[in-house]
């Protein structure tokens, strides 16, 4: 019984620092502009958004829609509307006058 207890805490401290890199990681990945699925789509539409922009609303819907399709009107009209309604007016009229050329 001894020497289960004294591998308890060596057993809670390797948990607790794979959950510490585990968590990093993530961060990382989430929050990294290289790991960015849209940054293509973001270079053809002449505009640079944060990551957050992508869970606002249908955000990443739109995006998956006019990076598979480009000449999609209707949701590259959506994904304007959209990045208006989420505070980037200057970005949304960057990419109207890119997509109109």
């Amino acid at each position: 019984m001894e020497e289960r207890s004294s591998m308890l805490p060596i057993i809670a401290v390797v948990i607790a620092i794979v959950a510490a890199v585990g968590c990093t990681g993530y961060y990382f990945y989430s929050t990294a502009e290289m790991f960015n699925p849209y940054k293509k789509t973001y270079k053809m539409l002449g505009i640079d958004l944060p990551r957050s922009f992508e869970g606002f609303g249908l955000a990443s819907r739109y995006l998956d829609q006019v990076n598979r399709e480009p000449c999609d009107n209707v949701a590259f009209i959506a994904l304007a509307r959209l990045m208006e309604s989420a505070g980037y007016p200057r970005e949304s009229a960057k990419s109207i006058a890119r997509q109109s050329r």
